[in-house]
């Protein structure tokens, strides 16, 4: 223990002293663990930019749909395969695509993804050549942005959002792999016919 010039004229103002930051520590930790207990910082809570399908059965969490006015189109996500069916559910809505391990997906509060799971893993969802094959919004009503992106299908509304299914207008496979190519077209071509692969609640 390293003293300083009161400690060796009086040990006990040393002994005082540290009795006095141990309880000033405790106290701290006290009011900061208070502090996070009210504020639900040590509640669970889902990571949405890394909400990609690669497992048999997956769970977003258990963040409510509605916490605090806040809209959430992905709440309580959950994917789950069976057969050659792939599932994801949402509160809003419920996908069903045939699963052949050719796309995966992500997701935010106010959209779902799905990409050709290829590209994908080579480029992320970054520019070029992505894969991307459709994106699921929550838009408000007002604003028709989604009809002026290509192909899209209205899919619902309520009272506050439209509910749209939009495609890209650019080729967003690698041109240079014919077998990509050939997978991304595949569900390109059943995205695009209708849009009974999804369902609103």
């Amino acid at each position: 223990m390293m003293r300083n010039r009161t400690d060796e004229r009086n040990g006990r103002t040393s002994l005082c002293a540290g009795r006095k930051t141990v309880a000033i520590a405790l106290m701290l930790a006290l009011i900061l663990g208070v502090a996070a207990l009210i504020s639900g910082c040590g509640s669970t809570a889902e990571d949405k930019s890394l909400g990609s399908g690669g497992e048999s059965t997956e769970a977003a969490g258990d963040v409510p749909a509605e916490d605090a006015g806040a809209f959430d189109l992905c709440a309580n996500l959950e994917a789950k395969t069976s057969g050659d069916v792939r599932t994801i559910e949402t509160d809003h809505f419920v996908i069903e695509l045939p699963y052949c391990d050719t796309w995966t997906y992500d997701y935010d509060d106010m959209r779902l993804n799905i990409y050709n799971k290829a590209c994908y893993d080579i480029n992320g969802a970054g520019d070029g050549p992505n894969g991307m094959q459709v994106t699921i919004s929550a838009v408000e009503k007002g604003d028709d942005w989604y009809r002026q992106w290509g192909q899209y299908f209205e899919l619902g509304e309520d009272d506050q959002y439209v509910y749209a299914a939009n495609f890209p207008t650019d080729v967003r496979w690698i041109m240079d792999d014919p077998q990509i190519e050939e997978d991304y077209r595949a569900l390109d071509d059943l995205l695009r016919a209708d849009s009974s692969w999804i369902r609103m609640k």
